[in-house]
């Protein structure tokens, strides 16, 4: 987890974690808190602190959410939640409360005094007149809902804290009747099934909130998990009643509230709030701008806070990014794109990455079917495995960089697998050739050599057969092959073996130029050059 330096007079925080594709994931959380006076004018005021967790009324399992986490990831809309307790110019038995944001979100609710569930003419129960009050706390237990007490199945799954669902509507006697619903759909009996009225937050495991969580069944544990599913719904992660959530937050809008406290009526002005974040990783920096995701509203405090989230991660632009379908060997041609891209000023980063899984039923079935299994009676075989690997590359001066770029060639390999021609190792020794020539360099001068190697000899051979033709017979490479721990990781393969040198080469483990030598089941061959990093010499 990284440090905060805040340098703002609000309250600030972090979310670390993984986002739905088990990317790190690093937010910046912002919490300012303002009141408005008479006039309708916006006055900052000393900030609410960040709510570490949701607090609820009481036990999770059956109570609602008092206040929830400030510590989320980004939210698909802007939530708009009501907090704490409503004040009333005079005492009630009834009223209309009301909400406006602008002209976007608008939301009435009908409130009730206290009242309490009675015998009716018939087997069930029907609310009492209510009792005049001053205010009424903003809770989901004083709506419509609730469970069973011993059949759980009759539950609202929309709101298990509320009151009035039982199949005994005797049990419900003397117990507090809702004081929050629809005047459209007013509660008459307990057979009634309105919709839960409420302006608080709602728990994760509440409908329709949980639903957008996704599917976590057997297909998701065989192939997603731990990630979420792929039906999962960043939706979810706003805590508002569908109703109280908005596409964006703009600055200027009025927030009116309607007999939510002891003036009756209320309006003040959504602030403008820049709240600029840099993150910094070694010498890479990013600065954003934090954005408004949550606005919570405390009526008879007559205060409300912003919310602001801020995420590290660097823009993919999607048209400039591309897919190369091309095995192991394909790194060569993702590499040259990269520094292609680097070549343009505006581009400082470019990121590429490497996939692949030899584990799923139907691929080990088909590998072990073509003989290319390592097995008790196949011994020209690999170990499936899966990897994923990512190498960031900038052209900006890199104190923290790993290691330094030499050179990078392809060749083409006549003699591939499948087809029947002798194994001459032609076309990696012209990779090799043309990548060591792009670094100045010859095969000698190499410290070490990583190969891509899994286990299947015709690739060995390959190399031993190149190697000769470049060496003056002076060359004593180390070797490393990154598959002897992870097993055959086919378009990631190349990309490890690359990153395992850069790391070799930040630790001064190998002080001169090293080689990563690629080879694909089609003709194609690579080769690339790293180099030690002023950086990382200067590092030791």
């Amino acid at each position: 987890m990284g440090s905060i330096i805040n340098l703002t007079p609000y309250a600030v925080g972090e979310h670390a974690g993984k986002d739905a594709e088990g990317m790190p994931m690093f937010v910046a959380i912002v919490k300012a808190s303002f009141t408005w006076q008479d006039s309708g004018a916006v006055v900052p005021i000393a900030t609410a602190p960040l709510q570490e967790q949701d607090v609820f009324a009481g036990e999770p399992a059956s109570s609602g959410i008092l206040a929830a986490s400030d510590r989320l990831p980004p939210k698909a809309r802007i939530d708009v939640l009501l907090q704490g307790s409503l004040t009333f110019p005079s005492p009630v038995t009834e009223a209309d409360v009301a909400m406006r944001v602008g002209a976007r979100l608008r939301k009435t609710v009908h409130v009730f005094g206290a009242r309490f569930w009675l015998p009716g003419l018939v087997h069930d129960m029907v609310p009492s007149r209510p009792q005049p009050v001053d205010g009424l706390p903003i809770a989901w237990e004083l709506s419509f809902g609730g469970s069973d007490s011993q059949d759980t199945r009759a539950t609202e799954l929309r709101n298990p804290a509320g009151s009035g669902v039982t199949k005994r509507p005797a049990e419900l006697q003397g117990k507090r009747a809702p004081s929050f619903e629809d005047a459209s759909t007013p509660i008459k009996s307990s057979n009634d099934r309105p919709a839960p009225q409420g302006f608080g937050a709602v728990a994760a495991h509440w409908q329709p909130r949980c639903k957008l969580a996704g599917t976590y069944d057997q297909a998701w544990q065989a192939s997603r998990a731990p990630l979420s599913p792929k039906d999962f719904d960043p939706a979810y992660w706003n805590v508002a009643p569908e109703d109280q959530q908005m596409p964006d937050y703009q600055p200027g809008e009025e927030v009116r509230l309607f007999n939510m406290t002891e003036r009756g009526n209320d309006l003040f002005v959504l602030p403008e709030l820049d709240v600029p974040v840099m993150f910094s990783a070694r010498e890479n920096v990013l600065q954003t701008q934090a954005q408004v995701d949550t606005i919570i509203i405390e009526p008879s405090e007559r205060r409300f806070s912003l919310s602001v989230l801020a995420q590290s991660a660097l823009p993919l632009d999607p048209i400039r990014s591309r897919a190369i379908a091309r095995g192991r060997a394909g790194l060569v041609e993702a590499l040259g794109a990269a520094l292609g891209l680097l070549k343009e000023p505006t581009i400082p980063y470019c990121l590429v990455g490497g996939v692949d899984s030899f584990v799923d039923d139907g691929r080990v079935n088909a590998l072990v079917g073509d003989g290319r299994v390592l097995t008790v009676g196949n011994k020209d075989g690999y170990v499936p495995g899966e990897a994923g690997a990512m190498l960031l590359l900038t052209n900006r001066p890199s104190p923290g960089a790993l290691a330094r770029w030499l050179g990078a060639a392809a060749g083409n390999e006549d003699a591939c697998r499948g087809s029947d021609g002798p194994i001459t190792g032609a076309g990696l020794q012209e990779a090799m050739a043309k990548a060591l020539s792009q670094a100045k360099l010859d095969f000698d001068g190499l410290d070490c050599l990583a190969h891509d190697f899994s286990g299947e000899q015709r690739y060995f051979e390959e190399l031993l057969l190149a190697t000769p033709r470049l060496s003056r017979g002076r060359a004593s490479n180390a070797v490393e092959v990154p598959a002897v721990s992870t097993g055959e990781t086919g378009a990631a393969a190349g990309l490890l073996a690359v990153v395992m040198l850069a790391f070799l080469h930040s630790k001064a483990v190998h002080k001169r130029a090293s080689m990563a030598v690629l080879s694909s089941d089609g003709p194609e061959r690579g080769a690339v050059v790293l180099g030690a990093h002023r950086a990382a010499i200067e590092r030791r």
